[in-house]
């Protein structure tokens, strides 16, 4: 799940499964500056995204934002039905444990179809190497605690978990690694190598030697249909072929297409509205009721959705408001979706400045019309101020959302290959 908060934004990539068969699949392609086009039989390699459009259709990796495929999620394995392990950031993979490999401060793992390599132990939260005996899968009152440890790990020192006959016994200590006859720890101050065919499993403490939390460092985060994230580094995707990531320096796998439901590329050429925080925010009570402004989320929790378009970032705003932001350096454009969800009644205005002066005419805003794209050139400016007013019908209802509403940091469009 290689996923967090960054002041840069994302290419996000939807792709999703379809049939065994070999068709030409198409995309929507988003790039960071301009309008979407569908293409197809699309590929990327050597930081390049080739595809039909039907004409040839080319751009480099950086200048996209988002590629989306429409199809049907495939069947994903379970990753936590046997050994498995957990990186820190949350992320489960069904693994196993490469005996007989030397990682002083790692561990040699088996993805099976995926691949193998290596994980350094400043990436992993925790690691269960078989499960109960007697049991096809780990039970919390059959693992000594594991997983319940494994959801709260302590702060400083690890967690061991041996198979003791047909118990699973937990110990405090310190996990170093693997060497060639097994784990090696240290226990009761002593340093000592357990066979992994006694080693149930292995949690590490939130600081463990940590200066901070790593969370990866590659610039891609692909998302499966199960809700599973992994990061790494782009090297090559197809439909055909899968999702080829380098996880880590001596880990590359490569991940199903039919599994995976997005990819995210991170850029910093992009900044969310929504990572930024607020210098003023101003409400005013329609019909005397205040609505919470919502990030990065809509009603009740679900996704911001403007038809059927969804957005991971953005706001639901109910009139009437205003947000203020202190831009970041170096911001040249806004780009954003806006729009009102399908209702009865409804309308409102939104209205974009920046440094006190209007980037465009307000826009009239009505319920189930089409999302409208917006790329405004900020120019020099400093602040940005997001208002929204309700329209004549003066409806306590009226919903607006700010779709991946964001900031573009480079001075003029990339010109695509063709």
């Amino acid at each position: 799940m290689f996923e967090f908060r960054f002041a840069a934004a994302a290419i996000a990539l939807c792709l999703a499964a379809g049939p065994a068969v070999a068709t030409p699949q198409e995309a929507v392609v988003a790039p960071v500056h301009g309008e979407t086009r569908t293409v197809r039989d699309w590929k990327i390699v050597d930081g390049k995204l080739t595809a039909a459009q039907p004409g040839q259709f080319e751009l480099p990796v950086a200048g996209l934002w988002r590629l989306s495929v429409v199809g049907r999620p495939g069947k994903i394995p379970k990753q936590d039905a046997g050994p498995f392990v957990v990186l820190r950031d949350g992320t489960r993979l069904a693994a196993k444990i490469v005996a007989g490999d030397v990682v002083p401060a790692g561990f040699s793992l088996d993805f099976a179809s995926l691949g193998k390599g290596t994980v350094p132990k400043q990436y992993v939260s925790g690691i269960r190497f078989a499960t109960p005996k007697g049991e096809p899968g780990a039970k919390p009152e059959d693992d000594g605690g594991f997983l319940a440890d494994l959801k709260k790990p302590p702060v400083e020192h690890d967690l061991l978990f041996f198979q003791v006959k047909d118990r699973v016994r937990k110990f405090r200590g310190e996990v170093h690694g693997s060497t060639k006859e097994g784990l090696e720890v240290t226990l009761g101050g002593e340093k000592q190598v357990f066979p992994f065919e006694r080693v149930y499993g292995v949690v590490f403490g939130e600081l463990s030697g940590l200066v901070e939390r790593p969370e990866g460092t590659g610039r891609t985060i692909v998302r499966f249909w199960d809700g599973t994230k992994i990061r790494g580094d782009i090297v090559a995707a197809s439909p055909a072929s899968g999702i080829e990531l380098a996880v880590f320096e001596d880990l590359t796998l490569v991940f199903p297409c039919s599994w995976v439901h997005e990819i995210e590329l991170i850029s910093d050429q992009l900044v969310y509205v929504s990572d930024l925080k607020p210098t003023k925010v101003e409400q005013t009570p329609m019909l005397q009721r205040t609505w919470p402004i919502l990030e990065d989320h809509g009603l009740a929790g679900r996704p911001l959705a403007l038809g059927s378009r969804e957005y991971r970032h953005g706001f639901l705003v109910v009139p009437d408001a205003a947000l203020e932001y202190s831009l970041p350096a170096k911001s040249r454009w806004l780009a954003a979706d806006v729009g009102m969800p399908a209702a009865q009644v409804g309308s409102a205005r939104l209205r974009l400045l920046a440094d006190g002066k209007p980037l465009a005419s307000d826009y009239e805003l009505t319920p189930g019309a089409p999302p409208r794209q917006l790329e405004l050139e900020l120019g020099k400016a400093r602040t940005l101020r997001i208002e929204v007013r309700g329209g004549d019908d003066l409806d306590a209802g009226a919903i607006v959302i700010l779709g991946n509403i964001r900031i573009l940091r480079r001075a003029q469009p990339p010109a695509p290959v063709r």
